[in-house]
């Protein structure tokens, strides 16, 4: 099974997939006082709205199906452990 970076909603359980690009039309960056890694997340399921840092991503392992539609339910994905990261997730120094 593919390892996605997504962001789970905390109303529904929706999980909300990053593209190979790191977009999804439901998660915007967002101005904050906070800091420049702030975003958003409209859930469209339920309607929900709220804010993120970006070391709130995570990676789970979802479907290819999943993981083409850009989203998967509840019970159709399971969070990776954290201390397992693809080599193409690790930031090499240059």
């Amino acid at each position: 099974m593919p390892i996605a970076l997504g962001i789970a909603c905390e109303n529904c359980g929706r999980l909300h997939l990053l593209n190979k690009a790191g977009a999804h039309p439901n998660i915007y960056a967002k101005v904050s006082s906070l800091g420049a890694d702030m975003f958003g997340l409209n859930c469209n399921v339920c309607k929900m709205a709220r804010s993120f840092h970006k070391s709130d991503l995570k990676p789970y392992t979802v479907s290819a199906d999943a993981q083409v539609v850009g989203h998967a339910d509840r019970g159709e994905y399971v969070l990776v452990n954290n201390s397992i990261r693809p080599a193409s997730w690790v930031k090499t120094k240059s």
